[in-house]
């Protein structure tokens, strides 16, 4: 049986998925007050949009009909994007704000 959300709570959901994730992957840098949380949270949803513009992009370009070759070189192109936007974000936000944030590296007893 399959769950039914409405459009907005699956875009929640989504949401939530890619911030967790993010915050996973800059873990040792955590946010040291609810300033850094907050630009952590931008931060975020820049990469979020960053990604479903690739998504929409590569889902619009399967529906074409076209040359192998053209979709291979385009979404090569896509792929580089992302990461450079991932990498312009996140150079910004850590430039830009980093007397908001403070390693913590959690260590086990």
């Amino acid at each position: 049986m399959r769950l039914k959300l409405p459009a907005v709570a699956r875009w929640i959901c989504v949401f939530l998925v890619v911030e967790c994730a993010w915050f996973g992957l800059l873990y040792p840098r955590v946010p040291a007050n609810w300033k850094g949380f907050v630009i952590e949270l931008l931060a975020g949803a820049g990469v979020m949009t960053v990604l479903s513009v690739c998504a929409a992009a590569f889902w619009w370009m399967s529906k074409q009909e076209g040359r192998l070759l053209l979709w291979r070189y385009a979404a090569r192109a896509l792929v580089f994007g992302v990461g450079a936007g991932i990498f312009v974000i996140t150079y910004f936000f850590e430039t830009r704000f980093a007397s908001n944030f403070r390693y913590f590296i959690f260590v086990g007893r």
